[in-house]
């Protein structure tokens, strides 16, 4: 049993370290980690109570990080049609490389859309760079929340 918990809080670990690198779904570690742990202890220092809280902050974390980038290209000036063509460069990246290839192909279809409407390249990179600076935004958010989900977690264990 003990491997186990060492697998947990190195999901946990993980959990803290994908908070910060765009590779790695922070939150959802963490949770994955909190419920290995609890399953080990047969729920009993960690109960379902906690592992609810836990993931509707994890819940909360991808929310944030959605409306940040997505408030952040508005701002920069992006129309819908230049956050609908970051959404699908942002599949298209991830698809073809990796998370950082969603977020270089994110950017890349803001510019593109907002260029191909007739934008300036300067106006169509406003939009993307709002979106990078949203995505910024969503990093510390994330981290903030990962960070109170790891103390919650130590409040319990």
């Amino acid at each position: 049993m003990i491997w186990l918990k060492i697998i947990a809080w190195g999901l946990v670990v993980l959990g803290l370290i994908g908070a910060i690198l765009p590779v790695l779904p922070g939150p959802v570690l963490v949770w994955l980690g909190a419920f290995l742990l609890a399953w080990v202890q047969h729920f009993q220092e960690i109960g379902w109570g906690t592992l609810a809280v836990l993931g509707v902050l994890t819940l909360l974390s991808w929310g944030i990080e959605t409306l940040a980038a997505y408030v952040g290209a508005k701002a920069g000036g992006a129309s819908w049609r230049g956050v609908l063509g970051g959404l699908l460069g942002m599949l298209l990246g991830l698809l073809v490389a990796n998370l950082v290839g969603a977020l270089l192909g994110a950017i890349i279809g803001i510019f593109l859309v907002e260029w191909a409407r007739g934008r300036s390249k300067r106006e169509a990179f406003r939009g993307s760079l709002g979106y990078l600076v949203g995505y910024v935004v969503s990093i510390f958010a994330e981290l903030g929340i990962t960070l109170l989900m790891i103390a919650i977690l130590l409040t319990r264990h």
